[in-house]
């Protein structure tokens, strides 16, 4: 894959026309997008990463100083290796062509993690391409073989509910959970050990635990 011609990024506009006149708009405020948040909005808002610029920015920190050591320290939660790119992704405030670029450079500038960086960046596309060519597997298993596994469907069990609230007694899934409540976002590892213990300790659909990420995951 690094060994293919992938473009760079198209430049920003230089003029973008203005219209004859201007349709009628909402202010964006008066959706108050965060009232169901209640008190958790301030809250949530320390933790919050918005807009392109925010986005470049830490695409060049993590570029300048992250990216070399990414291949050892990613694993480790409290290491804070990671780029840390995952929201802006999601919602567009920056692309993965950008990101394959910056870590692209920084390969041919001899960093060593930038490489597994790359490699990283391949996988979530991987991921999407299977999602948009297997819509089903959002909703369904994508082995028919798992259809007729015991699963629990109640994710209001008391077992659940305590994963839900970060209160399981294992403190590394506790620290995960307690940690997407906070800010939004959870390390990837603790995301893969967190939904592991919901699905396989547990013995908990797996749907039940995409639900709860999907409502506090700002990713």
């Amino acid at each position: 894959m690094r060994d293919r011609d992938l473009p760079e990024p198209a430049p920003a506009p230089g003029l973008i026309p203005r219209p004859d006149f201007w349709p009628a708009s909402d202010e964006i405020e008066d959706w108050r997008m965060g009232a169901a948040l209640g008190r958790g909005a301030s809250v949530l808002a320390r933790h919050a990463s918005v807009g392109e610029e925010a986005a470049q920015g830490r695409l060049g920190a993590f570029a300048a100083q992250k990216i070399a050591d990414y291949a050892e320290r990613r694993d480790f939660p409290a290491a804070g290796a990671t780029s840390r790119l995952s929201e802006h992704l999601s919602w567009g405030e920056i692309s993965p062509r950008s990101c394959w670029h910056a870590g692209l450079r920084a390969m041919e500038a001899g960093k060593a993690g930038a490489e597994t960086f790359l490699k990283e960046l391949v996988w979530r596309e991987f991921a999407w391409h299977l999602l948009w060519h297997s819509s089903h597997i959002a909703e369904r298993n994508w082995r028919e073989g798992w259809d007729d596994f015991p699963w629990s469907t109640d994710g209001d069990s008391p077992e659940a509910t305590a994963w839900k609230r970060g209160r399981t007694g294992i403190p590394f899934v506790d620290a995960a959970m307690r940690e997407m409540y906070v800010t939004g976002t959870m390390h990837n590892r603790a995301r893969m050990v967190a939904a592991s213990w919901l699905t396989k300790n547990l013995m908990t659909h797996w749907r039940v635990g995409m639900d709860w990420f999907a409502d506090h995951l700002t990713d």
